[in-house]
């Protein structure tokens, strides 16, 4: 794996992570070392941004809990149980109560971790994709989250249009683009010699 590859890789893990678990922003600097900071730390530290926001469906305390012991099997790296997990929870949804856009987004989103723990980056830009798919019922930070995820990836399998496309959509939504998004955009046009 390149230098440059892998970077990306320790990158999209620690986003991963920090958006399944922590709700935190994720930074590279230039030596490759990765930072999470949660949002309440950003906001502590005085950095004034006015966040857009949206109205979105509750995230009931039933699924909550079921996401929950999913997470704990994944950060045990037990990834079949907490895939049994979700996929109980999918199954039970068409036979009871369907699950509204936002728990279905986080259901996704955790299938996508799993995929991505075990090198399946097409499984998980397939359900970072259905995360995205249910805006606009998710709130924004997991729609700005997840774009830059779903760029990360890209340019991590050499798709480097499809990662330049993503993550000018990115730029498009984020608040305040971070100069690690302009380094990839920069990597992704000097791959295609543009």
């Amino acid at each position: 794996m390149t230098g440059f590859a892998s970077r990306i890789s320790r990158l999209i893990s620690a986003t991963c992570m920090a958006t399944l678990v922590l709700g935190a922003t994720v930074t590279l600097d230039r030596a490759g070392v990765v930072s999470v900071v949660s949002d309440v730390a950003a906001q502590q530290s005085g950095a004034k941004k006015k966040e857009k926001t949206r109205k979105t469906p509750a995230l009931r305390n039933n699924i909550y809990e079921k996401l929950a012991e999913a997470q704990t099997f994944a950060e045990a790296k037990d990834y079949a149980a907490a895939e049994e997990i979700l996929n109980e929870m999918l199954d039970a949804t068409s036979k009871k109560s369907k699950l509204n856009a936002y728990e279905l987004a986080n259901v996704y989103n955790t299938y996508a971790f799993l995929r991505y723990a075990v090198e399946d980056y097409k499984g998980a830009l397939n359900y970072y994709q259905k995360v995205i798919d249910q805006r606009p019922q998710i709130p924004v930070a997991l729609e700005v989250g997840t774009l830059f995820t779903i760029a990360q990836l890209h340019f991590l399998q050499e798709n480097w249009q499809k990662g330049i496309d993503t993550l000018n959509q990115w730029m498009a939504v984020t608040e305040i683009p971070n100069t690690n998004a302009y380094v990839l955009l920069a990597n992704g046009y000097f791959q295609l010699k543009d």
